[in-house]
C-alpha cells in the first residue's frame, strides 16, 4: 500500500503534468533560439536579392519590411529600385512615405516630387492626393494644397478621423493665405 503511491508520485514527477511543462518550456526555449528575427530575416532576404536581383514584388517586400522596421533609407532605396523595374504609382507614393518619415514626416524635394510624378500617373489616387495636399502644405503651396485635399472630402466619406485631418490642412492653408493678403 506504501509502494504504489510512491511509484505512482515518481511517475508522475518524472513523466507527469509537471514534467511535461518543463518539456514546453525547454522546447519553446530552443524554438525561440533558433527562430531569426524580422531584422535578420529581412537583412537575409536584401542579401539575396542584391546578389540575385529578385523580383518587383520582393523589393517592394523588402521595402515594407525595413519601413516596419524604421529603417526609412533603406526602405526608400528598396522601393526605388522596385520603381527602376516597373514604374508605378504605388511604389512612388511608398518610396516618397519612407523618405518623409526619414526626415520626421517632412517631405524632402525627392519624395515631393515622387508624390507629384505619382499624382500625374493616376490624378485620382487617394494617397497621392494626400500626400501632394500635405507635401504642397509643407511647401508653402496653400492653394495647391487646398485643391488636392477638396477633392478627398468625398472620398472620405463618414470618417471622422480623415475628415478632420483634411479639414485641418485646409483650414490651415486658408488661414495661410489669408494672412498673406490673398482671397480664399
Amino acid at each position: 500500500t506504501v509502494f504504489l503511491p510512491t511509484l505512482a508520485l515518481l511517475v508522475y514527477m518524472q513523466l507527469g503534468m509537471h514534467a511535461g511543462g518543463e518539456l514546453q518550456i525547454t522546447a519553446a526555449d530552443s524554438a525561440n533560439k533558433t527562430l531569426p528575427t524580422v531584422e535578420e530575416m529581412t537583412e537575409k532576404l536584401e542579401r539575396k536579392l542584391r546578389a540575385e536581383g529578385g523580383e518587383v514584388k520582393e523589393w517592394i517586400m523588402l521595402g515594407r519590411a525595413y519601413k516596419h522596421l524604421g529603417r526609412y533609407t533603406r526602405s526608400a532605396e528598396a522601393f526605388a529600385t522596385a520603381g527602376r523595374m516597373e514604374p508605378s504609382a504605388q511604389i512612388m507614393l511608398e518610396q516618397a512615405e519612407s523618405l518623409a518619415l526619414r526626415n520626421g514626416r517632412q517631405f524632402d524635394m525627392k519624395a515631393r516630387e515622387l508624390t507629384l510624378d505619382a499624382l500625374r500617373l493616376e490624378p485620382d489616387n487617394v494617397n497621392a492626393l494626400w500626400f501632394a495636399g500635405v507635401s504642397e502644405y509643407q511647401y508653402g503651396n496653400y492653394r495647391q494644397s487646398m485643391i488636392y485635399l477638396s477633392k478627398l472630402t468625398s472620398a472620405a466619406g463618414v470618417d471622422e478621423e480623415i475628415n478632420q485631418s483634411i479639414r485641418f490642412y485646409i483650414e490651415k492653408s486658408r488661414e495661410k493665405l489669408i494672412a498673406s493678403g490673398e482671397t480664399v
